[in-house]
């Protein structure tokens, strides 16, 4: 093989061929980072649109993680007066995305969405992390919790659990790159965005100075401890448990086929954290189901059935596992459901002449 050649050769392994996380050259990130950087109105406000295509540009999780991380930080903006409103609606990620902006909850199930659709495991993770001190005071005036205030995430690739927070990025570069066009034979000018990628597959203990999850895999620690510590130096921090093994138990967390209703992740958030979790989770699964759909979303009757389906599905769950029994909360989601199809049928019906 002559040198041209395997400079080709190197160059090619370099650029596409398949390489571990946080593996990823520097040409390689900029060549992703313009792939973000470029996508068309349409797709980046249609979020399946936009899975689809960043999906088919990244060749393989890795890359699909750091293209979908990007996304969010390119295009997505914090939504400083919904956050002020402690009582606002839920939005699903698709509605997130035609907004383009969002709090914690809206950015991680975002995120979330994007890698469980490339069937990369990702869980959207809920704890606390350092809360101001008029949201502490709006909280309690409005009587919620402040157990919780912000959610992240944790993501398989490559078999190993990373942390991501694709809520605390934003912008940090933009420049601007001549491209040449062979048919115009001009150069045209292309800016390409990178995101601060500080939270992004952060060290375990770097992100534990700052967030706190209310289940203890979700540190990945090895040395857990415990929650209302864990923001704290080394010094004051209480252990909880030693030699944890996070990555055996988000595995098995994983496979179970309701994930985060399982009677070992609710036990165990509950014993760690004090946190109700499962009347939040479910809570939130009632809010997510009663967000109306978009105007430009299809909507038929089977709309309306799968979240209905949906809803009863966890609440029997729940109640065998659990034995508790939400069925009041569940009702009144379902009720209003119904009454939403009853509309949406009666629209349908020719009007009488």
């Amino acid at each position: 093989m002559n040198r041209e050649k395997a400079f080709l050769f190197l160059f090619f392994l370099l650029t596409f061929a398949p390489q571990a996380f946080c593996q990823i050259s520097d040409s390689r990130k900029r060549s992703l980072d313009s792939i973000v950087s470029s996508m068309e109105l349409p797709v980046r406000k249609d979020l399946e649109l936009a899975q689809r295509f960043l999906d088919s540009k990244g060749q393989n999780d890795e890359e699909k993680v750091w293209l979908y991380f990007g996304y969010l930080g390119t295009y997505f903006k914090y939504d400083r007066e919904r956050m002020k409103d402690l009582k606002a609606p839920f939005y699903n990620p698709e509605l997130t995305a035609k907004r383009s902006k969002g709090v914690c909850r809206d950015f991680s199930r975002v995120f979330e969405y994007l890698c469980v659709k490339s069937n990369i495991p990702c869980f959207s993770i809920i704890g606390k992390t350092k809360m101001g001190i008029f949201e502490f005071i709006g909280r309690k005036f409005h009587r919620m919790s402040t157990q919780t205030n912000h959610q992240w995430n944790v993501v398989r690739v490559n078999g190993t659990w990373m942390l991501m927070d694709p809520t605390w990025t934003h912008i940090a570069s933009k420049t601007k790159i001549p491209v040449f066009n062979p048919v115009s034979k001009t150069s045209q000018s292309f800016t390409l965005i990178s995101v601060d990628r500080t939270y992004y597959n952060p060290d375990p203990v770097f992100m534990a100075q700052s967030h706190a999850p209310i289940h203890p895999a979700f540190s990945l620690l090895n040395e857990i401890p415990t929650y209302k510590t864990i923001r704290k130096k080394a010094k004051k921090q209480r252990i909880y448990k030693e030699n944890y093994a996070c990555n055996q138990v988000l595995d098995s967390i994983w496979v179970q086929k309701n994930t985060l209703f399982s009677r070992a992740f609710v036990d165990e958030s509950y014993h760690y954290s004090s946190v109700p979790t499962l009347r939040f989770l479910f809570n939130y699964e009632l809010d997510i189901a009663l967000v109306k759909p978009d105007k430009s979303q299809p909507v038929d009757a089977r709309f309306y059935d799968e979240r209905i389906s949906r809803i009863k599905q966890l609440e029997t769950h729940i109640n065998a596992i659990f034995g508790v029994d939400l069925s009041s909360q569940s009702d009144e989601a379902i009720k209003e459901l119904k009454k939403r199809k009853a509309v949406y049928e009666k629209q349908l019906k020719p009007k009488k002449r």
